[in-house]
């Protein structure tokens, strides 16, 4: 998604630098749910928004 892009960076709906800055500090520390599954949310739309386009 932050290599290929996402239409949700396309529409302003998810800030790729926001995204980006998750990921990290996901990679580096545990998961947090109450954060954390927003990432989840996001991939969830990400892929929807993909499979209607």
């Amino acid at each position: 998604m932050l290599i290929d892009g996402s239409p949700l960076f396309d529409e302003q709906l998810v800030a790729p630098d926001g995204l980006r800055l998750a990921v990290r500090r996901l990679a580096e520390g545990p998961y947090r749910e109450d954060g954390d599954a927003q990432l989840l949310e996001v991939l969830d739309l990400h892929f929807a928004a993909q499979a209607f386009l």
